[in-house]
């Protein structure tokens, strides 16, 4: 009786023991999917449990399509399902799964070992370990008219802030490979509104523009001039000053992105305050400078970062050959004209605004601490056959001292959440027949993701207007700014 109560005994502790084990690994997990690239299967799996995938990509192929009905079955089972017949087999390090070819026992390259960025193994769904890069995927939608739902051949579409775009068929429907999933799309046509649109980790996208009326009394700026819209033949583009306000941007070149079709605006780097490049035309010339003209007011300028945005009346965008009308070889990419606010008769106004943005820093990596990759690197090798432990608890200690296990989370040590900052304070006014003054001050201040690197603008604006007789008109227009970048630089070593 007492060997009966005794076995009783260390089997119902045997079962105690066997259930944290079952908890991991033996819940149960549901997957419906019908010839689906690999790498969508896994995400999935991700997002329904705590494991988390690692593998190498020059041996996995995550993009083999793969059909699996499974409900409610056990992890473990459900693992089995997805990889049997791939050619892929599984090991599982706690909560990490590490994806190798059947070929051998855990094939991974030495590289790995030693810590090369180039080789190093590649968590799904995250940035690839080395790069700042976030995943990528293939977009594909169709742009259509949302007063008649008819395709829109031809419309242009582009990932804002980089020069990867394409055009639409003629049943409406375009493809972009290599987007970022958290990026912008900037679509526009001629005759329609240009829009941005957010993909929001979207893969299909069905895009809308309305038909863009203009009146043909709008009167629009030319160089040389005004002429009435319904009597202009040129390629001219128009912006309101009240849009550009809408974008928050921090300078005119990113504002006008994507309020003026056949304008590319592309920002080349992710610092705080840089200038975005403007294309009109395209790439004229291989050794002659691409930019467009800028002229403020009636004069030519470059300085145009430190116009602030809130500053502005309206733009002309010039886009054909007549932009070299007047201002010749200057103007054979194109002419920007900018026409700042000025006061108006009546009583004077006092305009203030102040912006606060917040910018989130991306998605952080998870990696191991010094204490688990050891443990990860001795598990590789027993894996291989070499039982002498790289990583004992004797060379920790020795090499390593006390307190080594947490390192050093360089993800949170060298980048944080950025805010951005505007103020504006606008004083105008004026006597009719008389004249009418504009007075404008603006400050704005961008911290960088990376820690120590942001950029600030301070700028002053002043300009007004007299009647000295009938027919003289006496104007003056006063600009003074001052732009301060700070920056860690290129250094490697």
């Amino acid at each position: 009786m007492a060997n009966r109560l005794k076995e009783i005994f260390f089997l119902f502790f045997f079962l105690i023991a066997q259930l944290p084990c079952y908890s991991q690994q033996g819940d149960s997990i549901t997957l419906h999917y019908e010839r689906v690239p690999l790498i969508h299967i896994l995400l999935d799996i991700e997002k329904k449990t705590n494991y988390r995938f690692f593998y190498s990509n020059d041996q996995i192929p995550l993009g083999q399509e793969i059909s699996v009905h499974a409900d409610a079955v056990p992890f473990q089972e459900a693992l089995r399902l997805v990889f049997d017949k791939t050619g892929i087999q599984y090991k599982i390090f706690k909560q990490q799964i590490v994806l190798t070819p059947s070929k051998g026992l855990l094939q991974i390259p030495i590289d790995f070992l030693a810590g090369k960025k180039d080789t190093l193994l590649t968590r799904s769904g995250l940035k690839s370990v080395g790069t700042e890069s976030s995943r990528q995927i293939v977009l594909e939608g169709r742009v259509g008219d949302i007063t008649t739902g008819e395709a829109i051949p031809g419309a242009n579409i582009v990932v804002a802030g980089t020069p990867t775009g394409t055009s639409t068929q003629q049943d409406g429907y375009f493809s972009i490979s290599a987007v970022n999933p958290f990026s912008e799309l900037q679509v526009s046509c001629v005759g329609y509104q240009p829009v941005l649109v957010p993909v929001q980790g979207r893969e299909k996208i069905d895009i809308w523009l309305e038909p863009e009326i203009k009146p043909i009394d709008a009167v629009v700026v030319i160089g040389y001039g005004q002429a009435r819209l319904a009597d202009f033949t040129g390629s001219v583009s128009h912006i309101k000053g009240e849009d550009l306000i809408k974008s928050e941007a921090s300078t005119l070149e990113k504002a006008l992105g994507a309020r003026a079709p056949g304008v590319l605006v592309v920002q080349t780097t992710g610092k705080p305050g840089e200038n975005a490049s403007v294309r009109i035309r395209g790439m004229g010339s291989i050794n002659m400078n691409p930019d467009p003209l800028f002229v403020i007011d009636g004069i030519i300028t470059d300085q145009i970062s430190l116009i602030n945005p809130q500053d502005i009346e309206n733009i002309e965008i010039l886009k054909d050959a007549a932009a070299a009308a007047i201002y010749g070889a200057n103007g054979s990419n194109g002419v920007v004209l900018v026409t700042t606010k000025r006061g108006r008769s009546g009583k004077t106004n006092v305009q203030y605004s102040s912006s606060l943005i917040m910018n989130l820093r991306p998605k952080k990596l998870e990696v191991m601490n010094a204490s688990q990759y050891a443990d990860f690197y001795n598990t590789i090798l027993a894996e291989k056959g070499i039982f002498q432990m790289a990583y004992s608890k004797d060379f920790r200690q020795k090499y390593y001292g006390n307190g080594w296990e947490k390192g050093t989370d360089w993800q949170e040590a060298i980048s944080k959440n950025a805010l951005k900052h505007n103020q504006y304070l606008n004083v105008s006014g004026g006597v009719r027949d008389y004249g009418n003054f504009s007075i404008s001050a603006n400050y704005n201040h961008e911290d960088g993701i990376l820690v120590n690197t942001n950029a600030s603008r301070a700028s002053l604006t002043a300009n007004s207007d007299f009647k000295a007789g009938k027919y003289i008109r006496i104007g003056e227009s006063f600009s003074f700014g001052r732009l301060q970048y700070r920056d860690i630089g290129s250094q490697t070593g």
